[in-house]
């Protein structure tokens, strides 16, 4: 069988990027203080969408 790479690094791949996630998600909590983690900000400087006309 000849895979580009083991499934082993793609497996290896999805939990670093889990692992980013989790992180970014547990910093920005963190950084607001800890008193709206059920509403986390998604992108970091995000300006307010304008009002739909």
């Amino acid at each position: 069988m000849n895979q580009p790479y083991p499934l082993g690094v793609g497996v290896l791949f999805l939990i670093l990027k889990g692992l980013s996630i989790t992180c970014d998600f547990i910093a920005q909590s963190k950084f607001l203080g800890g008193s709206t983690p059920q509403t986390p900000r998604w992108g970091r400087g995000a300006a307010p969408k304008p009002p739909a006309h």
